[in-house]
Parts: structure tokens; sequence; C-alpha cells
């Protein structure tokens, strides 16, 4: 399975086991990468409030970032 970006006018497809593709990944502050890999924990935290919230954030500042672009 695949889904496109979430990165604000990224129109890159990427596969299900990446949330962004490697261009705004690493736009994202690297505090925030770091959250979003503890989170995701090697796949034991897909579907938990702690990756949901670390996703989140990391799509939030890759498009705030974008906007400034």
């Amino acid at each position: 399975m695949s889904h496109r970006c979430p990165a604000r006018y990224c129109t890159a497809v990427v596969s299900d086991v990446h949330l962004m593709c490697r261009t705004d990944w690493y736009r994202v502050p690297r505090p925030l990468r770091i959250a979003v890999l503890y989170a995701y924990d090697g796949g034991r935290g897909v579907g938990s409030e702690a990756l949901r919230r670390a996703q989140s954030a990391a799509i939030r500042a890759v498009n705030r970032e974008v906007r400034r672009s």
C-alpha cells in the first residue's frame, strides 16, 4: 500500500512504511524525527497514541517549513 506525502504541495507517493517522502522527512527537525522513530519502535508502536502525536507534530513542522520556503 502507499499514500501521498502529507507535506503541503508535495505530490510524492510513498510506501505505507514511511510517514513522508525522504525530502520532506529531512525538513522535519531532528528531535521530532527521533520522536517518531522512538514511538514507532520497530513497528510495535503502530496505532499508539504516542506515535499518532509524534507523527502529527512532524507533519505540522514540515508544513510550517514549507510555508516559509
